[in-house]
């Protein structure tokens, strides 16, 4: 039996949503609670927070993570102020936060490339005792280093207990973006050596960093590799090989990947095109274009 109990707009629209079969999954653990954004960000959540007193063990943070509902939609519509007003409240009642609530979070961060207000969810996520969670660890490099913050971005991978294929590729990629090519060839080298695979991802950021440094032959390596691992005829990776000999000055080389790709996309077709346009070769940059035409893309 669902009791709803409906309190009207001039009482912050709050919204409780229970069993009454006390029978079932021992007394009050079936009980789900759903708070609206407009009661959360008025203080109503002190309302509400002595029914998670009568939870317990799993039942209970699985319901303490349905008060995360709100601060991932506001995370998704780039709403990051609202999300961490309702991460501070939970906060002051002692409310669990979800992990995945955390992730959600950093990503609002990286949106609003909100440096400052990731740094303090990351002293939250120390507090809370997740730190060491691999997928948190992930979740800050990768925060970190769209935030434009590389060295503590290193500074939490260096500290991650275990790491996979996402960290290496968050970090080698932060590494890429920001500039910091040779950083990025060089931790390449290092995930290596630890036997991690790279996946299509990572191959795309070394290829990113070798081409930032316009190194012909060190993207050449990558490409071998890339070939072993049997991704070569990955559509983005392609691209990237593209792009990475363009930029190392291989107009060359870049025809050929374009050659036996499979398939093409806009992109790939706009980055050999004007790559030939620039190399004098307007031509062939006319003829790839009709080519692109005929093809249907645009």
């Amino acid at each position: 039996m669902i009791v709803l109990v409906n309190i009207c707009e001039s009482w912050n629209f709050w919204f409780i949503a229970f069993t009454l079969n006390e029978a079932s999954w021992r007394g009050m653990n079936q009980m789900c609670l759903f708070v609206g954004p407009q009661s959360v960000r008025r203080g109503s959540i002190s309302m509400i927070s002595t029914s998670f007193e009568r939870c317990s063990g799993e039942a209970c943070n699985k319901h303490t993570c349905a008060f995360g509902g709100d601060v991932r939609i506001h995370c998704k519509e780039g709403r990051l102020k609202e999300a961490l007003h309702i991460l501070d409240l939970m906060d002051q009642e002692g409310i669990r936060v979800c992990l995945d609530t955390y992730v959600f979070l950093l990503q609002g961060c990286i949106i609003r490339n909100a440096l400052a207000e990731g740094k303090w969810v990351h002293t939250h996520i120390i507090k809370s005792g997740f730190e060491q969670n691999i997928v948190l660890g992930n979740a800050l490099v990768n925060m970190y280093s769209k935030c434009g913050s590389v060295a503590e971005a290193r500074l939490v991978f260096d500290k991650m207990p275990k790491r996979d294929v996402v960290s290496w590729t968050a970090m080698i990629g932060g590494y890429a973006r920001l500039g910091h090519g040779e950083d990025a060839l060089k931790l390449f080298s290092q995930m290596q050596g630890e036997t991690v695979k790279p996946g299509r991802v990572t191959f795309i950021s070394v290829l990113r960093a070798c081409a930032h440094l316009s190194s012909l032959e060190q993207g050449k390596k990558i490409h071998a590799h890339i070939i072993k691992s049997g991704f070569e005829s990955d559509i983005f990776v392609g691209t990237a090989l593209i792009d990475m000999y363009v930029k190392s000055g291989s107009l060359k080389h870049a025809r050929q990947v374009f050659d036996k790709m499979q398939e093409w996309s806009v992109v790939s077709w706009n980055v050999i095109i004007s790559a030939c346009a620039r190399h004098g070769r307007g031509e062939q940059a006319f003829k790839l274009f009709q080519e692109m035409w005929q093809e249907g893309l645009k």
